[in-house]
């Protein structure tokens, strides 16, 4: 974990390294000194960041320049496959097949598939996987059974 104390030093330090090898502050030529506040920035992305997601993910949504981006993660967070979202829609369809009549919270669904409570509530309504059972809570159903006992109700 970096604090903002690491990243002031490094930020001083990697100013007064440009300064001797380029004989003065202001010497230093216009694309390295962007590179280096580019670099601090990033930084102070990091400092801050929550752990969500992965470290290169949330360097490009601030916009960080790539070359500082493989400077900072470099080959040591390999770039993630991209998760489709019919992917989080197979995530709670499996859930529910292989918890019939199980009681989920909106939290649990949350945290397995990664979509909103919004997205999951519209899903959940035109699937049948699961069915609402109280204010946050749902129950796991097989929507294919459910038709059955329907047609076989009326």
């Amino acid at each position: 974990m970096m604090t903002e104390t690491q990243v002031e030093e490094h930020h001083r330090k990697i100013w007064r390294e440009a300064a001797e090898r380029f004989g003065g502050y202001s010497a230093i030529p216009r694309d390295v000194e962007l590179e280096m506040s580019e670099e601090v920035r990033a930084m102070y992305c990091i400092a801050g960041w929550d752990r969500v997601g992965t470290m290169r993910a949330l360097l490009a949504y601030h916009n960080v320049m790539p070359t500082v981006v493989e400077k900072l993660v470099g080959a040591a967070e390999p770039e993630a496959d991209a998760v489709r979202r019919k992917d989080r829609y197979a995530k709670l369809v499996s859930l529910s097949s292989g918890n019939i009549y199980g009681e989920f919270s909106t939290k649990d669904l949350t945290d397995a598939s990664g979509l909103s409570a919004g997205a999951i509530a519209n899903w959940a309504k035109t699937t049948g996987h699961f069915r609402p059972i109280g204010r946050g809570k749902w129950e796991a159903r097989n929507p294919k059974d459910d038709r059955r006992s329907d047609r076989g109700a009326s």
